[in-house]
């Protein structure tokens, strides 16, 4: 099949960048490409799905909270993470702690009535 044949040669070219990296280190947009046709490729081949985690996780390692392998650390349950690029000055609402102990910013509802 050809889409398989594709899947291999990426593979296969993902693998040769990383070896010729110098610290081990993948470009993200590539990685993104290859992850988005390999998805698009487990839709026929759905054995292939639980092997997608490794690149999700190294797509998502650069993100606050995760770990060197790129899996989400628990949450510090005393200090909100805000994931909102927005600064929270600028909104209004309430931050709220749940019984979980996760933090929820819950935005004010404008009242017209005054």
């Amino acid at each position: 099949d050809e889409k398989w044949k594709k899947a291999q040669c990426l593979l296969q070219h993902l693998l040769q960048e990383l070896d010729a990296s110098k610290d081990n280190s993948l470009e993200h947009k590539p990685l993104e490409k290859a992850r988005g046709f390999l998805v698009y490729l487990s839709r026929t081949y759905p054995t292939i799905t639980p092997f997608l985690k490794g690149i999700h996780l190294t797509l998502d390692s650069w993100r606050p909270g995760r770990d060197t392998d790129g899996w989400k650390m628990k949450r510090n349950k005393e200090v909100p993470q805000y994931s909102s690029e927005e600064p929270l000055d600028d909104m209004d609402g309430q931050l709220l702690q749940d019984g979980d102990g996760d933090w929820q910013f819950i935005p004010a509802v404008d009242n017209p009535m005054g």
